[in-house]
């Protein structure tokens, strides 16, 4: 899908991203097995309140501005929101 922005309607732009994004965080906060459900829930819990899509919709504009794809800008988008297996 591609989604462009014009100079007066930036709003309407996030809001036919949210999907996008949205389906994307729920992709990105799946875990194995391996992860204990109290985890799974915590982090699940801090990466997806409403303030969380600040940084990715950013990405995802610049992607569109600079003719990139939005679908290859998502997991730019979440690569600094997502923690690091290693982390885990």
């Amino acid at each position: 899908m591609t989604v462009s922005v014009t100079d007066d309607q930036p709003a309407l732009f996030l809001e036919r991203l949210r999907p996008q994004i949205d389906s994307a965080l729920d992709r990105y906060t799946y875990f194995d097995d391996a992860c204990p459900p109290q985890l799974t829930e915590a982090i699940r819990y801090a990466l997806l309140g409403p303030g969380k899509r600040l940084r990715p919709q950013l990405v995802l504009m610049a992607a569109e501005a600079c003719d990139g794809s939005v679908k290859a800008a998502l997991p730019a988008a979440w690569m600094r929101r997502t923690p690091s297996k290693n982390k885990l």
